[in-house]
């Protein structure tokens, strides 16, 4: 009685052994036999590798943009470059940038009205880079690529730190712009101890009235020169850097918005 038992499990064990087996087995070959291009289907439909149904990325908006640097980032350092002047005060040394604006100027005096008669272009600048040529302008050279251009000093402003000079050159010239953002996106262009023309870039940390605070690297010689966003156009102009004892530059500078222009040296209609 034990002994038949024992052989009758045992023998439907090895069914049950025989049934795992064959059903491994063809169901490797129903897996096996099905076409590459089904298996593959059924493959992105569970993992979800479809690409068309990836979530595309979204564009940057414009404002968005502000905050990132210009894809094309040598064409608007070329741009930049070719619309900033080096400019030579007697012992005063700085940098300028040729402004595209349908505004027109404010002239100090009828003198320096009729001096500029004829000019094409007009230079934005530091009040303190002419300062030195005010009581004679016949002093002052505008350098544009490395060749002195005729210039006519026209005014300037105090509390804003900024000049304008006309020079009887033809080019197009930079916008401007009063779209800013603190965390905003810079580029400043100028002559660094009056050296060679130079690009430096980093970020509007803080705005406070007419003036930009900024982190990017200027330097003596930088002052004047222009401030420029993302899209290419000018948002302010070089005016002032925080030294140290050693007059070593701290890295924190300043520049005064290219609206406040209009305070006194453009004819700005509001």
């Amino acid at each position: 009685m034990r002994r038949s038992s024992v052989f009758v499990v045992s023998l439907l064990g090895a069914i049950a052994a025989l049934a795992i087996v064959a059903a491994a087995f063809f169901a490797g070959q129903s897996t096996a036999t099905r076409p590459l291009g089904q298996s593959a289907e059924s493959d992105r439909e569970a993992n979800n590798d479809d690409p068309s149904s990836a979530p595309q990325a979204r564009e940057r908006t414009s404002a968005e943009s502000l905050f990132y640097p210009p894809e094309r980032l040598g064409v608007v350092i070329a741009s930049s470059t070719a619309n900033s002047v080096q400019i030579e005060c007697q012992d005063s040394y700085g940098t300028g940038w040729v402004y595209d604006t349908p505004h027109n100027p404010a002239y100090r005096n009828a003198e320096f009205k009729a001096k500029s008669a004829g000019m094409q272009a007009l230079v934005v600048t530091a009040k303190h880079v002419i300062d030195e040529c005010r009581k004679d302008p016949s002093t002052l050279a505008v350098m544009l690529d490395s060749q002195e251009v005729p210039s006519q000093l026209l005014n300037w402003q105090k509390e804003t730190d900024l000049a304008t000079i006309a020079i009887d050159a033809s080019i197009p010239g930079l916008s401007g712009s009063e779209d800013l953002k603190p965390g905003m996106w810079a580029l400043a262009i100028g002559w660094p101890f009056n050296y060679g023309l130079t690009p430096t870039v980093g970020r509007v940390i803080e705005i406070a009235d007419s003036d930009l605070y900024i982190d990017v690297l200027v330097e003596p010689g930088n002052s004047g020169g222009p401030l420029i966003d993302s899209t290419g156009a000018v948002i302010g102009t070089v005016t002032a850097s925080f030294l140290d004892d050693q007059d070593v530059t701290t890295g924190y500078n300043i520049a005064t918005k290219t609206r406040a222009l209009c305070t006194k040296l453009l004819l700005c209609s509001e």
